[in-house]
């Protein structure tokens, strides 16, 4: 996939779309977008094998509005990383499928989990340093989107939309366990930098 980013943008060099200084990043850039594309395909698939489009939709749009700043769990690689979200989002989908949360108490651990996130603070990543101010920008843009999603849970309770709310539900759960792993892996990879790791 490497290579056809680096074709891509070795024919927008030619062009004279970009310069050299900009080569990297629209490589980057082209790679990024092309392996967040084949993650997306593979997990709509899946929901539509599963016949759980809707929820697809659903977990879509709340995995990637809320952990696009709270964080998580990075991996090294594109083929661990499309693995794991691959993986996750399938386990969501047959906790849905196969949920016995009833509506009440769907509500009350959605309710939880938004109040978790929004006390949390973001789980940095050493390829994207936030200064003090991108925390507080990120700050308010997630307590907006937590004011919109507690909005959508309590219109899903009020309509008896079951189904939905426990895709929210499983969806917001997903997000701490990874910001929790993440924070784990932070951890031990500055243990390891300080020399007091010693792998086997």
């Amino acid at each position: 996939m490497d290579s056809i980013a680096r074709k891509i943008t070795n024919y927008l060099l030619e062009n004279g779309t970009i310069d050299n200084k900009k080569y990297e990043i629209c490589r980057y850039g082209l790679l990024t977008g092309m392996e967040l594309f084949v993650c997306i395909m593979i997990c709509f698939f899946i929901s539509l094998y599963m016949g759980m489009v809707a929820e697809f939709i659903v977990v879509f749009l709340i995995f990637f509005s809320v952990r696009s700043y709270v964080g998580g769990l990075h991996m090294n690689s594109f083929k661990s990383c499309c693995i794991c979200s691959c993986v996750v989002f399938l386990i969501i989908l047959l906790a849905v499928k196969n949920s016995s949360l009833s509506l009440r108490m769907s509500l009350d651990l959605s309710i939880c989990e938004l109040c978790f996130l929004f006390i949390l603070k973001p789980v940095e990543n050493e390829n994207r340093f936030v200064d003090e101010i991108e925390k507080k920008v990120f700050l308010k843009r997630v307590r907006w989107i937590m004011g919109i999603i507690s909005g959508i849970v309590i219109l899903l309770y009020s309509l008896k939309l079951l189904q939905f709310l426990n895709t929210i539900t499983y969806t917001l759960s997903a997000i701490i366990f990874s910001m929790f792993l993440g924070n784990l892996k932070n951890k031990m990879e500055r243990i390891k930098v300080n020399g007091y790791f010693v792998s086997k």
